[in-house]
C-alpha cells in the first residue's frame, strides 16, 4: 500500500510479474502517478483490489476482465478517456468476467458519450457504483437496473439526459443515490417510493418537471433530500413533511411549487437545514416551524409569505441562518429573536415590516443583517441608519370608541341568508374598550383589519360601536363618497381573528365570536369573490 504519499513517475511494467502472488492490494491513490497503466497488470491474477484513483493516469484502461479475483477497482480522479475515436468503454465489457465485483469506480475522469447497455451485465455482487464527474451523455440504459444490490450509485456532473428509468424501482437495497448537476427530464417517477432504504437522495440541478410525487413518503429512512433547481410544480405533498428520519437536509428551493406551507412541517423534529427559497409558496408561515427544534439553517425567502414572523421562531435554539426575504410579510420582528444566542445571519429584506428593530444578538452585527426594502422599520442599533421610532409617552388610561363604515358592493344577484349576514353584523356592534388613543387605534385597525379582511374601510372616530353598512350597488353620490386613501384591497378573509382581539369580554360578543371563523369562511365565497373595488370614483 502506496497511498497519499508524493510518489510519481510511472508504474513500472513489472508489475506483471506479481501474477504468482495469492491475494495482492495495490492502493496508490493519492499520489502524483502519471502516464498509462501498463497493460502487463492484466497477468497479476491474483489482484483483489485495485486503487489508483487520485493520481494523474492517461489513456485507455486496459482490459482487466483477466482478474477474475478481482472484488474492487476505483479509477477515480484521474485523466482517462476523453479519446472518443476510440472505443473507451471495452474495459467495463471485460469486466463482466470479474464475478467477484463489488465496488467499481471511474469518477471524475474525461469519459465520454452513451453510458453502454452492457454495463448492466457487471455481476449482481456490485454494491456501489460511481462514475460522476465525467462528460457522459444521453439516456441512462435501462440495463443498469439489472444492478439489484447497489447500495450506493452516483453518477453527478455529466451531461445525462431523458427521464429517470423505471428499472431503478429494482434498487431495493440503494441506500444512497445522487444524479445532480444532469440534464434529467419528465417528471420523478413514483417508483422512487420502492426505494424504502435510501438515506441520502440528489436530484437536484436538473430539469425535471411535474409534481413531487406523494410516494416519496414511503423512503422512511431518508436523511438528505435535495430537489433544487429544477422545474418542480404543484403543491408540496405533505408525505415530505412526514419522514420523520429527514435530519440533514430537504432543499426544494428554486422550483415553481405553490400553495402553503402544511403544519405537518413541525414533524421534522431533526431537520437541520430546510430550505424552500425561490418557489411561488403563498399564505402564512405555520407557528408549527417553531417545532422543528433541530433546525439551523432555515431559508423562505423569494416567496409570497405574507402575515407575521412567527414568534414560535424564537423557540429554535440551534438556529444559526434565518432568511425571510423577498416576501410581503408585515407587522413587526420578534424581539425574541435577539435572544437566540448562535443566530448569526439574518435577513428579512423587501418585506412590508414596521415597528421597532431589536437591537441585541445577531441584529447588533449590521454585516449579518438585511433590512432593506422595509420603509417603516425603525429604531436598531445606529449603524443600521434607521429613523428612531415614535416615543412612547405613557397616556391615561380613557374609554374611546370608533366606528368603522365596511362598505361591502354586491351585485344585486347575489343573494345573502338573512341569518348568516345579521350575525355578521352583530357580532361586529359589540361595543369596544381600550386604552389606545383613538389615532392610535384607528392604524392599529388600518393597518391589520383592513388587509385581513381585503374590503375597503372609512374610518369615523367617536361612537362607541362598530357597524357595517351594504349597499347593493353604489350610486355615482356614493362612490364620490369614497375616500381616495383607502388602503387596497388585500386577499385575507380571516378579519374575525383580528377583530377579535378589541371586542371586549362580555357574554353577548363572547358567545357570538367563537363562530366568528365559521360564518366568515361561509360566507367569504359568496361576497369576496364578486366584491367590487371602487377607488376614486371609478371601478377597477
Amino acid at each position: 500500500m502506496l497511498d497519499h504519499n508524493h510518489f510519481s513517475g510511472h508504474i513500472p511494467v513489472e508489475i506483471g510479474f506479481l501474477g504468482n502472488l495469492e491475494r495482492l492490494i495495490i492502493e496508490l491513490a493519492g499520489n502524483q502517478f502519471s502516464g498509462p497503466i501498463p497493460t502487463s497488470i492484466t497477468t497479476a491474477f491474483g489482484l483483489q483490489e485495485v486503487d489508483f484513483s487520485i493520481n494523474n493516469f492517461v489513456g485507455q484502461v486496459p482490459n482487466l476482465g483477466s482478474l477474475r479475483n478481482l472484488s474492487v477497482l476505483d479509477l477515480g480522479t484521474n485523466d482517462f478517456g476523453g479519446n472518443s475515436s476510440i472505443n473507451e468503454w471495452e474495459f467495463i465489457k471485460s469486466l463482466i468476467n470479474c464475478s467477484k465485483l463489488q465496488e467499481f469506480g471511474f469518477e471524475y475522469n474525461n469519459f465520454v458519450g452513451h453510458l453502454p447497455n452492457f454495463i448492466g451485465n457487471l455481476s449482481t455482487k456490485i454494491s456501489q457504483l460511481a462514475f460522476g464527474g465525467n462528460q457522459i451523455s444521453e439516456q441512462i440504459p435501462t440495463e443498469l437496473g439489472n444492478l439489484v444490490n447497489l447500495i450506493s450509485l452516483t453518477m453527478e456532473n455529466n451531461h445525462l439526459t431523458e427521464s429517470i428509468p423505471t428499472s431503478f424501482g429494482n434498487f431495493q437495497k440503494l441506500q444512497y443515490l445522487d444524479m445532480n448537476s444532469n440534464k434529467f427530464s419528465g417528471e420523478i417517477p413514483a417508483i422512487i417510493g420502492n426505494l424504502s432504504q435510501l438515506s441520502e437522495l440528489d436530484l437536484s440541478h436538473n430539469m425535471l418537471n411535474g409534481n413531487i410525487p406523494s410516494a416519496i413518503g414511503n423512503c422512511k429512512r431518508l436523511q438528505s433530500l435535495d430537489f433544487s433547481y429544477n422545474n418542480l410544480s404543484g403543491i408540496i405533498p405533505s408525505q415530505v413533511f412526514e419522514i420523520p428520519s429527514l435530519s440533514i437536509l430537504l432543499n426544494i428551493s428554486h422550483n415553481s411549487l405553490s400553495g402553503s406551507l402544511p403544519s405537518e412541517i413541525g414533524l421534522l423534529k431533526s431537520i437541520g437545514t430546510l430550505d424552500v427559497s425561490e418557489n411561488h409558496l403563498s399564505n402564512k408561515i405555520p407557528e408549527a416551524i417553531g417545532e422543528c427544534e433541530s433546525l439551523e439553517y432555515l431559508y423562505l425567502q423569494g416567496n409570497s409569505f405574507h402575515g407575521i414572523i412567527p414568534p414560535s421562531l424564537a423557540s429554535l435554539k440551534g438556529l444559526q441562518h434565518l432568511d425571510l426575504s423577498q416576501n410581503q410579510l408585515s407587522g413587526t420582528i420578534p424581539q425574541e429573536l435577539q435572544n437566540i444566542s448562535v443566530l448569526v445571519y439574518f435577513n428579512a429584506s423587501f418585506n412590508m415590516l414596521e415597528g421597532e428593530v431589536p437591537m441585541n444578538g445577531v441584529f447588533r452585527n449590521t454585516t449579518e443583517v438585511s433590512l432593506s426594502g422595509n420603509r417603516k422599520l425603525c429604531g436598531g442599533i445606529a449603524s443600521l441608519r434607521l429613523p428612531p421610532c415614535p416615543s412612547k409617552a405613557t397616556k391615561k388610561r380613557k374609554h374611546h370608541g370608533f366606528k368603522i363604515w365596511m362598505i361591502v358592493i354586491i351585485p344585486s344577484s347575489v343573494s345573502i341568508e338573512n341569518s348568516t349576514l345579521s350575525k355578521i353584523i352583530f357580532m361586529l356592534e359589540c361595543s369596544i374598550d381600550s386604552g389606545s388613543s383613538p389615532s392610535t387605534l384607528t392604524n392599529l385597525v388600518m393597518s391589520q383589519v383592513a388587509d385581513a379582511l381585503g374590503y375597503t374601510f372609512i374610518i369615523v372616530p367617536n361612537p362607541n360601536y362598530i357597524h357595517v353598512s351594504t349597499v347593493a350597488t353604489p350610486s355615482p353620490s356614493a362612490q364620490q363618497s369614497t375616500d381616495s386613501t383607502m388602503p387596497p384591497l388585500g386577499d385575507g378573509h380571516r378579519g374575525a381573528e383580528i377583530l377579535s382581539r378589541f371586542v371586549p369580554n362580555n357574554n353577548a360578543c363572547t358567545q357570538e365570536m367563537t363562530n366568528m371563523n365559521f360564518i366568515w369562511d361561509k360566507v367569504h365565497d359568496i361576497i369576496v369573490r364578486k366584491i367590487y373595488d371602487y377607488r376614486m370614483g371609478r371601478r377597477l
